[in-house]
């Protein structure tokens, strides 16, 4: 599956951990960015994500984005901005699990 990346500067390093997890299992993985723990803007890592998504999906493939920054509301609510993107903040395996499967 493919599966594109984003991260402010807070996230950077989990999202280090999860793309090197990613292709341990066998995914494509595209990593927007950022690539370090310098301070940037979290929306122009989010909207780079949804735009990757929403290209593929609105090519009639199947597409996940993962963004991982400081707090997550704000990047759910920049990239549900575009079609085909259905962004949720997880919090928890629990929240992520029952957004997968529910919504």
């Amino acid at each position: 599956m493919k599966v594109f990346l984003g991260a402010d500067h807070g996230g950077f390093q989990l999202k280090q951990q999860i793309k090197r997890q990613l292709e341990q299992q066998g995914h494509e993985v595209g990593d927007f960015g950022c690539h370090s723990t310098d301070p940037v803007d979290y929306p122009d890592f989010a909207l780079l994500v949804a735009k990757a998504v929403s290209g593929v999906e609105a090519a009639g493939g199947t597409a996940r984005g993962i963004m991982v920054d400081s707090i997550g509301q704000a990047s759910a609510i920049v990239a549900n901005k575009l079609p085909g993107v259905r962004a949720v903040v997880g919090w928890s395996v629990y929240a992520v699990e029952s957004a997968r499967s529910h919504n």
